[in-house]
């Protein structure tokens, strides 16, 4: 018997290691395939994540755009320094941290590169992002910006077997394929039901927020003085 066959379903325990070849993607696309074979209709998803990049997207990708409908939860961290600040007791503004957390996103986009495969990984997330099943999107994106929301989520809405899985994974190649990383799901029970109200009171306090826009600005046109002055920035660096 192999090792799959004697996994639980749904999925109870996800993680990336490098020497058993497991990652938390496999355990997500597994537990929203499974759903989707098992009943006539795939289930709707919410996903709570401080940071999505395309690469992350790509390995779910085949899964996610087969849900009718799915909503995405952003929001900032407590990282360094402000997770140091609190443990000392010192009071954070969360609005310097929410500006930081704006721009982790900026940056995400900015370090994906320019080879031909980065770029159709931004352009399928894109494309999905602002996809849609007739009179609402298919994909809608909201950012809490409250407090700091630390937990992430993957979670199937199926309305005969909800499930899954939460912990530390944000939705990025780094969260679903290398880090060590630890997400815990249930059996199909009350505990499923908690996760569901967690995420819907944030998302019920969450503002909408364009993604696709963000990522959109890629591709851009830019003046050719504006580039121009970017190469000699780039050469000479800045001068005060």
């Amino acid at each position: 018997m192999t090792e799959e066959l004697i996994k639980p379903f749904p999925p109870v325990f996800s993680t990336n290691d490098a020497l058993t070849g497991e990652t938390v993607a496999s355990e997500i696309n597994r537990l929203l395939s499974g759903l989707r074979e098992a009943y006539a209709s795939p289930p709707t998803l919410a996903l709570a994540t401080a940071y999505l990049n395309p690469q992350g997207f790509q390995m779910i990708a085949d899964e996610v755009e087969k849900a009718p409908k799915v909503r995405i939860l952003l929001g900032a961290e407590p990282e360094e320094p402000w997770r140091t600040q609190m443990e000392k007791g010192v009071s954070v503004k969360f609005e310097e941290a929410a500006a930081e957390h704006l721009e982790g996103l900026h940056k995400d986009r900015d370090l994906l590169g320019f080879t031909v495969e980065a770029d159709a990984a931004a352009r399928r997330m894109v494309n999905w992002l602002k996809s849609n099943g007739g009179e609402e999107p298919t994909v809608e994106v909201r950012r809490f910006t409250k407090g700091f929301l630390h937990g992430k989520a993957y979670i199937a809405e199926h309305p005969l077997m909800p499930a899954f899985l939460a912990g530390s994974s944000n939705l990025t190649a780094a969260g679903l394929s290398w880090n060590r990383e630890l997400n815990l799901g249930y059996p199909t029970s009350q505990y499923t039901g908690l996760v569901i109200d967690w995420f819907n009171k944030l998302w019920d306090q969450s503002s909408p927020f364009d993604l696709a826009a963000l990522y959109e600005a890629r591709w851009q046109a830019h003046a050719p003085g504006v580039v121009f002055l970017r190469m000699l920035y780039e050469l000479y660096g800045r001068f005060d």
